[in-house]
């Protein structure tokens, strides 16, 4: 695994196309393949030609309520705001 650090449009734009695990600051993480990053979102997935399945998992158990913002904008992707991200990894 590969850190992307810091997390930025400008740092995740190489990776375009390339599996990443992006981990929320709640604990949660993704799988899935940058098709995008633009107005402060990563996009998961996106096209039948990738691979549109996001998949997640709490690490831990919650024990503070926060609330973490991740929108859907397109059929089949996982629309994630950089805001939200803990930690971002090249898989």
């Amino acid at each position: 695994m590969q850190f992307i650090h810091p997390i930025s449009e400008d740092t995740i734009r190489p990776h375009m196309g390339k599996r990443v695990c992006a981990v929320l600051c709640n604990g949660t993480y993704y799988y899935g393949v940058v098709t995008d990053v633009r107005d402060g979102h990563l996009v998961l997935g996106g096209n039948s030609s990738q691979t549109a399945t996001c998949r997640s998992k709490t690490t831990k158990p919650e024990t503070k309520s926060k609330a973490v913002t991740i929108s859907q904008f397109f059929p089949g992707a996982l629309a994630l705001s950089l805001g939200t991200l803990a930690f971002l990894f090249l898989i």
